[in-house]
């Protein structure tokens, strides 16, 4: 599908090297309710093992050019999601994924999560979770839907996020469906 927002977490790239970190890890993505697993903090103690698993990935394709940058930083959402400390060089290094970013050359949103990402990493000291939002799919399709076709009916919004449930089973459907509820009810 590509990308759907902005955000570092907003495309299929940043998603699939998420579940190749949760992989390398050795944590289940997912729960037996669909629920996104967290990965303990403790699993990024050593977070160089998980960037030469992703060097020997694929012939290194994870780590080479813009893939690189994304996964630097997905690596860096991820580990400060969970309050895991980031020493000065890896912190170099997601910094630099970020200025390097090439969508960010040509997309102002996009350079705007950049700075964003770049800043929250300054501030970040390792000490507390800090959690960097994500529009998921269909959060973006339901605003679409909601604000472009005001009199689209709840049924149809239905069969357009089901029709998805088996490729985007990280999204919270079900939330979803409840906030696409209270949208039309208003």
């Amino acid at each position: 599908m590509g990308w759907w927002s902005e955000d570092i977490m907003g495309g299929d790239t940043p998603l699939d090297i998420e579940d190749y970190i949760y992989d390398i890890v050795g944590i289940e993505k997912f729960g037996k309710d669909t629920e996104i697993n967290p990965i303990p903090k403790e699993k990024f103690d050593d977070p160089s093992q998980i960037i030469l698993t992703m060097q020997e990935k694929d012939g290194g394709y994870w780590l080479k050019s813009d893939t690189g940058n994304i996964f630097y930083q997905v690596l860096g959402v991820m580990m400060m999601k969970v309050g895991a400390p980031i020493d000065g060089p890896l912190k170099k290094k997601m910094i630099k994924a970020a200025q390097n970013d090439e969508w960010a050359e040509e997309e102002e949103e996009r350079m705007q999560r950049m700075t964003s990402f770049i800043d929250a990493l300054n501030r970040y000291d390792g000490t507390e979770p800090f959690v960097i939002k994500s529009a998921g799919l269909f959060d973006k399709i339901t605003t679409h839907m909601v604000s472009s076709q005001p009199n689209v009916t709840i049924d149809t919004l239905r069969e357009l996020l089901l029709a998805h449930v088996e490729d985007y089973r990280h999204e919270d459907v079900n939330g979803i469906l409840d906030q696409i509820i209270e949208k039309a009810k208003s």
